[in-house]
């Protein structure tokens, strides 16, 4: 598993995405209309991120 190095510990990556969506509002929409891979993350969904 592929991981970062932060100073304190690693992080593992999942996965790999061209954008990182915060929030789902109409602009997270069109970007993932305009994107091929992009992870949507919203605070309503905690402890979600969603493969669009």
């Amino acid at each position: 598993m592929q991981t970062i190095q932060e100073p304190t510990c690693q992080i593992p990556v999942v996965d790999n995405a061209e954008v990182l969506v915060n929030g789902s509002g109409p602009a997270a929409l069109a970007t993932m209309r305009a994107v091929s891979e992009v992870f949507l993350v919203d605070r309503f969904t905690p402890n979600c991120v969603d493969r669009a």
